[in-house]
């Protein structure tokens, strides 16, 4: 399953539900669900990197290049 318009990998982005910011490093496709990016931040949350997330593509905005 193909979302209308694909963000570019490498693209800043949020999560509209959730709030995650960060990098778009990575597209998945499974057979019957959307397209799914991981969105890596460069924050750090007690010291230690944030982990990495999943989000569905179609829930992601495009902040910027």
């Amino acid at each position: 399953m193909t979302t209308g318009s694909r963000i570019p990998l490498g693209s800043k982005v949020r999560d509209t539900i959730t709030g995650f910011e960060g990098t778009a490093t990575a597209r998945i496709t499974y057979l019957h669900s959307v397209e799914q990016l991981r969105v890596e931040s460069k924050g750090l949350f007690e010291g230690k990197p944030i982990e990495a997330q999943w989000v569905d593509e179609p829930r992601v905005e495009l902040l910027g290049a």
